[in-house]
């Protein structure tokens, strides 16, 4: 017999898959602005600047990853959510249906 989820236990589910899912896409796009910064053409703030996001990121990155230990989820290569990822417009399709345009 399998235990019947209540409303929280559901609601954690969705959070947790919802924040892997957000998790996987903040490291995505750190490795994206890794791979795209030319050193050769930053100047000294640019890089200042550029160093100080990558930290935010990969520090809001790990705080989620604190929040998914607490409720039990492994980060997402594993979950299954629709994802359509197009750079030149970066529009995102949600599980849910929504879609959002940068």
């Amino acid at each position: 017999m399998t235990a019947r989820k209540t409303p929280a236990s559901t609601g954690d589910d969705r959070l947790g898959i919802y924040l892997a899912h957000f998790a996987d896409h903040l490291e995505d796009h750190l490795e994206d602005l890794t791979q795209h910064r030319v050193r050769e053409t930053e100047s000294a703030e640019l890089t200042r600047l550029l160093d100080e996001a990558s930290a935010s990121i990969e520090a809001s990155r790990q705080a989620i990853g604190h929040v998914l230990a607490h409720l039990g989820v492994e980060t997402g290569a594993g979950h299954d959510h629709d994802h359509g990822h197009d750079h030149g417009s970066h529009h995102h399709h949600h599980g849910d249906g929504t879609h959002a345009r940068d």
